[in-house]
């Protein structure tokens, strides 16, 4: 996790979908396709919860909840909870902040 913020939550055994920038020159196979790395973002008061997994260049706004097991797959708006496989917002608690 390249960013994370003050009073930000992660669980316990909470994986991450993180895909290492290989280069080497390999003389053998010209064509070869360079990998990159985009950062993940969790903003402060963010929670994530057990066994989710967050994808690269995915940012988790500011208090957002991710719930148990969800698939993390594009960035979740600040003051929202979110949850499953797909990911889909369940609510936006803004107001109650």
């Amino acid at each position: 996790i390249n960013h994370l913020k003050n009073k930000a939550v992660i669980s316990v055994k909470c994986s991450q979908n993180f895909i290492d920038a290989v280069k080497q020159k390999i003389e053998e196979t010209p064509n070869i396709i360079e990998s990159r790395v985009a950062p993940i973002i969790i903003k402060e008061g963010a929670w994530v919860g057990v066994k989710a997994t967050v994808l690269l260049g995915v940012t988790i706004g500011k208090n957002a909840i991710v719930s148990a097991g969800t698939v993390v797959d594009k960035n979740v708006p600040d003051c929202t909870l979110v949850k499953g496989n797909p990911m889909k917002k369940i609510s936006n608690f803004e107001t109650l902040i």
